[in-house]
């Protein structure tokens, strides 16, 4: 856990780098975020509005979300899931289309206790 109660964890198929700020290496990254939903997705609207990004509401076993697709900063380039949980923000992200189609079967797993 860090920074307050937020959890995160990154993997990639070989070695996982050191974390950073600028690190944009993972196949996928985790995180459960002690931060307001809205506030989040938020983020992402005029990246968005400029096309850089796409979003569609997704349905995922019953637990509906917010994906993004496309172009996050110059430099990283990927997909990102986004659900509320609860008074949590639960978030999957890819850094690379390398890695979507994993990505995609990963995400069509997920599964929430209520």
């Amino acid at each position: 856990a860090v920074k307050g109660g937020n959890y995160e964890t990154y993997f990639h198929p070989v070695q996982v780098p050191p974390t950073s700020d600028s690190t944009q290496l993972f196949a996928l990254r985790f995180q459960i975020l002690d931060q307001d939903y809205d506030k989040y997705v938020g983020q992402f609207e005029a990246r968005v509005k400029s096309g850089k990004l796409r979003s569609e509401t997704v349905s995922v076993n019953g637990e509906n979300g917010l994906r993004f697709d496309g172009n996050f900063t110059e430099k990283l380039r990927g997909a990102l899931v986004v659900f509320k949980v609860r008074d949590k923000t639960v978030v999957f992200m890819t850094d690379a289309d390398t890695f979507k189609p994993d990505f995609d079967a990963l995400i069509q797993t997920v599964t929430y206790v209520k």
